[in-house]
């Protein structure tokens, strides 16, 4: 199912957009260091691994990373399995869970995961799980949670792709942390939603958000060529705080916010999972700082990358026969 909706989120968003100076990147200033590497199989320390709809082979699709422990959503086998440095260290069932997503959740102290069979989100850790979410369906119509945030309050906030009567929707749905619908107090939402931006009102797709670490909105959008990228930052009053446009140095099929860094860096993915992947790193103000070539994925995911507070870029750099995460580090 995650392979299918990887092909289908579009959103439309006005923005008007202007260059930012660019200084020389450095590419690969540092050695990758493997953190994780599990075996696909049936094994407790295992993975699973299947084939989607466009005929590609998946293994888990998602991961989250706190402190150090690593979260992973073992999409096929229906499970959440936690590692410490490296070493599986717990796993929590969840029955036919199709696990799509998973994050850390600092008031919870657990996971919060998505579970796209049962379109619910479940609180998972040592001590239990519990469905804490489950987003409605309407007859006639087929839902999906695309994306999940938790904000600085704990709130959930989810980005649900709805397709009915011959249309694809996005919506953005909040929860409180008790699971419960809330009123949407996160106004950035309520403009994305209603398709509101600054500027002309010229149409740009929007291909990927990410929280920032003070609990801003970034927003990844179409850029005026294949080649670039606009990024937003909106504050969660919906003041529109900053905008900077990045460039990649070929031409971009598909472009994914991975995270944002302290001091607002930008990590920027490029076609990861295809023959010619790439991350970008810029600053603030979208100069390249580092470059990284990915090799290509022979086992796909949906969550290709993680971006922790200290500024270490976690990546799924697959093999044949195992799930493996790198951790990528530069000096300051």
């Amino acid at each position: 199912m995650g392979a299918a909706f990887a092909l289908l989120a579009a959103l439309a968003l006005g923005v008007w957009w202007r260059l930012s100076p660019r200084r020389g990147a450095e590419t690969q200033p540092a050695r990758p260091r493997v953190v994780l590497s599990l075996p696909f199989g049936t094994t407790p320390d295992a993975v699973g691994r299947s084939v989607g709809l466009d005929g590609l082979a998946y293994g888990p699709l998602a991961f989250a990373v706190h402190g150090g422990t690593v979260a992973v959503a073992d999409t096929y086998r229906g499970r959440v399995l936690w590692l410490d440095r490296g070493r599986p260290s717990g796993f929590r069932g969840l029955g036919d869970a199709l696990l799509e997503d998973v994050v850390w959740s600092a008031r919870d102290h657990g996971w919060l995961a998505v579970d796209n069979r049962n379109l619910a989100v479940w609180l998972v850790g040592p001590a239990g799980a519990r469905r804490l979410v489950t987003v409605p369906e309407p007859r006639g119509t087929s839902r999906a949670i695309w994306h999940l945030w938790v904000d600085n309050r704990g709130d959930i906030l989810l980005e649900v792709l709805t397709l009915g009567r011959g249309r694809l929707t996005t919506e953005f749905e909040e929860y409180g942390p008790d699971g419960r619908p809330a009123a949407q107090s996160e106004a950035v939402l309520k403009r994305l939603a209603t398709r509101e931006g600054p500027g002309t009102g010229v149409a740009a797709r929007v291909e990927s958000m990410a929280l920032g670490p003070g609990g801003d909105f970034y927003v990844l959008t179409a850029g005026p060529d294949d080649r670039t990228r606009t990024v937003l930052c909106w504050r969660p009053d919906a003041t529109l705080a900053g905008r900077v446009q990045v460039r990649f140095p070929r031409a971009v099929h598909q472009a994914v916010l991975l995270g944002v860094g302290r001091n607002g860096a930008l990590f920027l993915g490029a076609d990861l999972g295809g023959r010619q992947g790439l991350v970008e790193v810029t600053d603030a103000a979208g100069r390249v700082e580092h470059m990284v070539a990915v090799p290509p994925e022979p086992v796909r995911a949906a969550v290709y990358g993680r971006v922790t507070s200290d500024g270490s870029l976690y990546l799924v750099e697959n093999t044949p026969d195992a799930y493996r995460l790198v951790r990528w580090t530069w000096r300051r």
